[in-house]
Order: C-alpha cells, then structure tokens, then sequence
C-alpha cells in the first residue's frame, strides 16, 4: 500500500493499514450497494491489512478474507489454527472474528492436507464464518473432503474419507485408509514442535517411528499386490498412493541424513530406492497408456524432487524432471552402487559447552553503550529468585527504555533508540561440532531483543522471566554454518516495546544473563535447568527478522564512531536467518507454579494432579510470595480474575465464549486458563491437558500419556459452547474418586451413532437447547454421555472418531 506521509497519516498505527484500506473499500461498497443491493464485496487481510482494524468496520456488504500466510502468519496447513504450529494465525483470525463479526472470511491455503484442510472448515463454521476461498488445493482427497464439509460441516470428516478411500482405491481401500491413518496419528502425535511430524528428530521417538515404519512397509505392500486386482485407472490411483509413501519413508530411513534411530544399512536402502524406481517407472508407463498426461508429468516431477531430497539425482541428468524419464530410471539405478561407495553417517559425538556469567569479576568483562549515552549503567553481578525460590545469578543489563528520546511515527508516538551489551570471550567457546546455540537469561519485562552471536544475528521477543533462547545453525547461509567453529563474541541489543506491534508503552528491563551453551543436541526436559521444580514451554517459531528503528542520524553517528575505534559494534549487517525458516525450541520457559483464583481450586487442584501424573513435576498451587500481574511470567494462571490481572485474557474474549465457554492462552512464557463461570475455566483446563495426551472417556476411563520427555506447547482457543452447557456431565473428571468403568454392550456404538446424528440435526437447525428425552437418551451408556457430552460442546465434531477411539473392553 502507499506510503507517503499523506496516506500514512489514516494509518492509526504504523507498519499495518487495515483501516486505511477498509475506508477505501467501504466507500465503494456503498456506492456498489446502491446499484447492487445483494451483492457482497470481498477484500483481503493480507500483509500490511493482516492484523484487525482498530477503528473501522467493514460494510455490510463487505466480507473481509483473513489470509494467513505463510511465514509470519501461518506455519503449517497439515493442522488447524488451534495448533501450536499456527498460534499467530489463531490469535489474527480470532482478531478479526472479534472485531468484525460476520464480516470475516477464510483466503486458506490448503495445500494437499486434506485431513488439515478438513479441521479448518469445521473450525470456520464454528466460529460462524461463511466464505471461504481455497487458494491452490492439491489432490482428490482434500478435493472431496473440503468439497463436501464447505456445505456440510456437521459431516463426519472419518466417515466422508472412508467414503472416498473405497470409492478412490477399490480393492486396496483397507490398506491405503489405514496408511492414511497412520499419517494423520504420526501428524497429530508429532507436530507440536516441528513443522514436518515425519523427520523425527528426538532419539525418544525411535521405537515409535520404527514401529510405524514397519507397519507402512506392510501396508504399502499390500496395496500393490491389491492394485493388480484393480482396473488400469484405479490401479494408477493406488500406485500414485504408494510412491508418496516410499518417498517419504525414504527420507526418514537415508543412511547419512535421516534419524539417528532409523537409518537403513546402505544394502537395504539400495533394495529400497530400486523398489521405488521400479514403482515410478510402472506408474509412469501406466500413465501413459492411460493418456493421463497430466499423472505423467506429475508422477515424474515427483520422483525428480525425491532423487533431489535424496542426494540422487545422477551426475549426468542437469535437469532430472526433463528428457526422456527412462533414462533417468536407469541412471539412477546405475549411480546408486557408486554412491553407497559412500561411508554411511556415524553417529556424532555428544558435546555440550556451557559458559556461566555468575563468576567473580564477570560484570567487568561486559561492555555497555547505546543510542543515548547518559542512560547507559554498566553491568552489573546480580541474583534473581524464581518462583520455586531458587537462587539464579548471572550479569545485569539494565535498559532505561522509558527514558529514550520520543519521536512521532505516524499517528503514535514512540521511543527510539538502542540498548547495547557485549561480552567477547578470550578464548573462544569451542562451538566446533555444535549445530545450536542456547542462552539462558531472564528478563523483568516483555522486551524485543536482537541476539548477536559472532557474525550471527538473530531477533526475539523475550517474555518477563526465566527463558531459553535458542539459534539452530541449519537456518542461516550453509557457507555461515559450515565456518562455525568457535564462538568469539556475545552481545545483544534491547529495543523499546512501542517500536512493535502491538506498541505496548515503552517500560524499563533489567535483562540478566546466566550462561551460554553451545550443543549438538535437541533439547530434552532431562537437560534443562530445574529438574524436578519446573515443566518447560516451548515456543515454535518463524525466523523473523525485527524491523530496525533507529534513526539515520544515530545509525550514521554510531557507524562514525565505529570507524574510529570509539564505540562498539552496531554493524547490522550480519548474517541473518535465512528468508522462511523455522526454529523448533526457539523459546524455552519453565512453568514453576499454577496461581488460581479462589473459586478455582478444584480446577487448579486437577490440573495439578494430571500434569503430575503426565509429566512426572508437581507444581505447587499459589506459592508465597508469588501473584498474578503483567511482568510474573513462568506460571500457569486459572480463572478468569488471575488471568485479567497478568492481561493475559481480555473482557471481549470472555465474553465471545460465552457461559461455559473458555479461553486457553499459552504464549510467551505463560499459561492461561479462564472462562467466564466455574465451568467455562474447568472446561479450558481439560482442554489444554487434552492437547497433552490426557484422554476423558469416562468416570474410570481417563487416559494419561507418558510425557515426561515432553514439553508443554503453545495453544490459543476462544471456545463457545454450541449447546448450553451440561456441567454435571463435563465435571466428572475433576474428582479424585476412582469408579469402576461400566462394561460396554455390542449395541452401544450403533445406539450412540444414531444420538449423534439427531443431535447434529438439531445443530443444523440452529438448535441451542437439547430437548429432554434427547438428554434422557444420552445417558443409556458412557459411550452415548461421552460423544453427547462432546457434541453439546462443539457438534462439527468427528462423532465417528470419538467412538472408535473409545476403549473397548480390554483396551490397556
């Protein structure tokens, strides 16, 4: 958009200008309404429009796209928004849902992800959304499913794609549906931490995806041998199935780049690619008999981008999608025994270096400059209490941020200027060997922080309290990464909040510095600081640069000063993480406490006991000395009133939930919990212990994951209750009381099968109340009250699902 002073004086904020362009399309939607009353305009929420505007309101007869995109918005399509993995896009659409309500649509961008594809319909419908545009959706599958829930969202996603497996693959439906499955419980198993679920990266999951591996191989198998029961079409269809599943498996099982726990030996995996070489050139000859031109260029396309992914792609072939593809079969079965020439990968030697700054004389070693030269304090040695009330010291940087310079920027006003420390090491940390870089700090307040390491700089938005920031060499310039041998220099800047959105008021940080580490290994809870004390939350994110706001004539003064030896370095040119990248554990904060509000205990006495029995730490409730409040970071907060007072959970939001509905907020370092009643936070507790692998069937049917390898995740859900809500029924679960789990007779999934069905019908209609002898019904069984307790809640629910993944007698 423009942006000249003119046109940026509508902008209410800087860098965002959602309202400027929402005056500009209303002002033609109300000249278009005039000749056209029943048409409906669309525009986007896209880049500079992304964020919800602040003071004005779409038209009636504009409906505004939301269009996440990917990067700074979106990270992943294989999942909805309530995912950890699209936080950000779950707070923007939520923005606009708020701020403009019926007036927002969807610009998705679905990929090939059917199954995520399928979660985010059903999401939009239950927040009330009605237009919806699918830019590029790839595949069959994701075609029918979103074809068919886009109009119908109540549907069953399970039932519709059993549905299309049968209908698709014929005589392989059983195992190409149960393939699938796989894929979607490995997405959903796996996915909280990294973007792909399927390049394990944690020595924990091995068992797991070897166990999964197995079963694809028998799986994909059978699939083949079944396609030669099929008609030539359908055949092509299973076969196209089956490659996918080679390819991926392929990565995973690479004898030098895949996981250190499922690496074939080079024979097998020489068996395996000409397996997959023979399957593509069968598919590709079966494609052209068929005439299928477009099957042939894209089955070719693929099997290139895998022999690329691979480390393939023959010598001989400059451009392996193009020529004559049997003679790329050919080459790449004949450069594969010169390739296993090729030592298969060892296993790297464990090596972690850690530098504390808690020692005598460290304070000395720190150097200190910035924009404004008579507010820098030199550091200082320093002691931080966390909430458990362990001792912490390590080097203070204090920042008077509040007292910079204020400059007009747009129609705000903000601080401008830098806070600048810097510790070089004599020698160097012997970083040789160590893909990632942690450093352990904590902070008084939220603040933006740019983090220079050597010639690496990377940006972060710390959170106030104890955190882990982290730097994965794999995302910066391979030539940076390769000459990563030791680590010279450390040194950050500290920028005022009011330069970023949301421009929070400019406050002071004391920043203190406990250590550095230098690894080659993915973080564990059995490696961090505070073992028995803390569960650690981790935050995933986009490698996003912050945007520089110091004025020229400082920049060119400090360069000046630089030239000449008189002040430190402020070069901001160095090597920057490279343009979409991802950095899993980017942020690691331990959760010390769970403050709840007095009305709250049962709730907070609940989550307690599961995460104790999930992750093995048992968080004390509401410690001494430690209460809610905007700079207390490290806690989970239950209730509506803890929440408030940290600004954690906002009036509009409760409200939007409604009775019985909640809020769950776990994002930079806190946790919130709250509904608006008793039973709206209970209800967002279970619903943040049931994203960690805690399953309520029913009353002596509670499932609890072994997660004491685990992080607690990110999440942000607004949750109303379809229905009114049943709190004797969603309650049960909070009781320490054991009961005796009823037996389940033949004829319960049918009858709760049926109880689904007639309580979508209701939702269909615009039903907000369950009649009596429906609610009488819901009772003839634990299975029947389990899927009628979750319907009442949200009725696009899989009911399918919910009864399938029911325990059966026997079930462990």
């Amino acid at each position: 958009v423009c942006q000249c002073p003119q046109c940026r004086a509508a902008d209410p904020i800087p860098d965002y200008a959602t309202d400027r362009v929402l005056v500009w399309t209303n002002a033609i939607a109300r000249a278009v309404k005039q000749r056209h009353p029943d048409k409906t305009l669309l525009s986007l929420g896209y880049g500079d429009t992304v964020k919800p505007p602040l003071r004005v309101k779409p038209e009636s007869n504009v409906v505004v796209l939301y269009c996440p995109w990917f990067w700074n918005s979106r990270t992943s399509s294989a999942v909805s928004f309530d995912h950890p993995l699209n936080v950000v896009a779950m707070k923007e659409l939520m923005g606009w849902l708020l701020t403009c309500p019926g007036r927002v649509g969807l610009y998705d961008y679905p990929g090939s992800f059917a199954y995520g594809a399928a979660q985010r319909v059903k999401l939009y419908a239950r927040h009330g959304v009605r237009h919806i545009y699918f830019n590029g959706p790839s595949g069959d599958r994701l075609h029918w499913l979103a074809g068919r829930l886009i109009w119908h969202p109540f549907l069953d996603t399970e039932a519709l794609h059993d549905e299309f497996v049968q209908a698709y693959y014929g005589p392989a439906a059983a195992p190409m549906g149960e393939l699938f499955r796989l894929e979607q419980e490995a997405v959903e198993r796996f996915s909280h931490h990294r973007r792909s679920a399927f390049m394990p990266t944690r020595a924990a999951e091995a068992p797991w995806w070897r166990d999964y591996y197995r079963r694809v191989r028998e799986l994909m198998s059978q699939a083949e041998t079944m396609a030669d029961k099929a008609d030539d079409a359908t055949k092509a269809r299973i076969l196209a199935g089956v490659a996918d599943a080679w390819q991926t498996m392929l990565l995973a099982t690479h004898p030098q780049t895949g996981n250190s726990g499922l690496r074939s030996t080079p024979d097998v995996f020489k068996r395996d690619v000409q397996h997959y070489v023979d399957l593509s050139r069968r598919l590709l000859q079966l494609a052209e008999r068929l005439r299928l031109a477009s099957l042939a260029k894209g089955r070719q396309t693929a099997f290139a981008d895998a022999l690329g992914k691979l480390g393939l792609t023959p010598p001989a072939v400059k451009d392996a999608s193009a020529g004559d593809p049997s003679k790329l079969f050919d080459q790449t079965v004949a450069h594969l025994d010169e390739w296993l020439t090729k030592p298969a990968a060892t296993e790297a030697t464990p090596k972690t270096v850690t530098l504390g700054f808690d020692a005598p004389g460290e304070a000395a070693k720190w150097l200190s400059d910035g924009t404004q030269p008579d507010l820098i304090r030199p550091a200082e040695s320093a002691t931080v209490t966390t909430p458990s009330g362990a001792t912490l010291r390590g080097v203070r940087i204090t920042a008077r941020l509040s007292n910079l310079p204020v400059v007009p920027r747009g129609n705000i006003q903000t601080h401008v200027g830098r806070f600048y420390a810097e510790r070089v090491f004599d020698p160097p940390l012997d970083a040789d060997g160590c893909p990632f870089l942690e450093v352990h700090l904590h902070s008084t307040r939220d603040v933006p922080l740019t983090l220079y390491a050597g010639s690496l700089r990377a940006d972060f938005f710390l959170h106030a309290g104890e955190q882990i920031i982290r730097l994965d060499l794999s995302n910066f310039d391979p030539a940076v990464a390769a000459n990563w041998k030791r680590l010279e220099s450390l040194a950050f800047d500290l920028w005022p909040q009011d330069n970023y959105y949301p421009y929070s008021p400019a406050a002071d940080v004391a920043l203190t510095v406990l250590s550095v580490t230098a690894t080659n290994a993915d973080p564990s809870p059995a490696r961090l600081p505070h073992q028995g004390q803390a569960l650690w939350l981790s935050q995933f994110r986009p490698n996003i640069p912050n945007r520089i706001t110091v004025p020229a004539e400082h920049r060119d003064k400090l360069r000046r000063q630089k030239q000449t030896g008189s002040a430190l370095d402020y070069d901001l040119s160095r090597s920057t993480e490279k343009f979409r990248t991802f950095t899993s554990h980017r942020g690691l904060s331990p959760m010390y406490a769970i403050l709840a509000d007095s009305a709250e205990q049962r709730a907070a006495e609940a989550l307690q006991r599961y995460l104790q029995q999930a992750f093995g730490v048992r968080l004390p409730i509401n410690p001494p000395g430690v209460s809610p409040g905007r700079d207390v970071g490290n806690v989970i907060l239950v209730g509506q009133q803890s929440c408030r007072q940290a600004g954690w959970v906002a009036d509009e939001e409760l409200k939007y939930v409604g009775a019985g509905g909640f809020v769950a907020h776990a994002w930079q370092g806190r946790i919130a919990l709250a509904g608006p009643d008793a039973a709206g936070t209970a209800a967002g507790v279970a619903r943040y212990l049931e994203d960690h692998g805690v399953r309520f069937f029913a009353p002596g049917l509670v499932r609890v994951a072994d997660m004491k390898d685990d992080f607690l995740h990110e999440l942000y859900v607004l949750d109303p209750p379809w229905f009114s809500p049943r709190p004797d029924w969603d309650l049960w679960w909070m009781s320490e009381t054991v009961t005796a789990a009823a037996r389940l007779s033949p004829s319960d999934a049918p009858h709760a099968l049926r109880l689904a069905e007639a309580i979508k019908n209701l939702a269909r209609a615009g039903q907000r109340e369950l009649p009596a002898p429906l609610l009488q019904d819901a009772q003839v069984s634990p299975l029947s009250r389990h899927v009628a307790t979750r319907l009442l809640r949200d009725p696009f629910a899989d009911s399918a699902r919910m009864i399938r993944e029911f325990p059966k007698p026997g079930d462990r």
